[in-house]
């Protein structure tokens, strides 16, 4: 599972293209999930107070609207679900990684190559 945010591209970058979860995407082997996070940055995934630092060392872009409870809860049940299946073997999760109806966030890019 690559994760991408889309904020991750817009200045200060925290991302370096051709050393990006992209290129990781196609140099890692099935199977592989490619996901880009619609209006959220690298420091979203950070406590309040992280972010806040983040923000104001401008380390990485960020959206002062961003609703990061919702954003964590998305990465809890994203994480859980590509684990469950891959690392536990539970097939029914697999719909939770590869299926964006499933998904209950937006993404700007989603690629799948699980069929290995």
């Amino acid at each position: 599972m690559l994760m991408g945010t889309e904020l991750s591209d817009v200045p200060p970058t925290c991302s370096q293209p051709g050393r990006d979860f992209r290129q990781n995407y196609e140099n890692w082997a099935c199977p592989r999930v490619l996901s880009n996070v619609k209006n959220h940055g690298h420091c979203d995934i950070l406590s309040p107070l992280g972010w806040e630092m983040c923000r104001l060392i401008n380390a990485c872009t960020t959206k002062p609207d961003a609703d990061l409870n919702r954003y964590h809860m998305f990465l809890q049940g994203y994480t859980s679900a590509f684990y469950g299946y891959y690392v536990q073997g539970n097939v029914d999760m697999l719909k939770y990684v590869t299926d964006q109806n499933m998904i209950p966030i937006e993404f700007i890019e989603f690629k799948t190559d699980v069929h290995c």
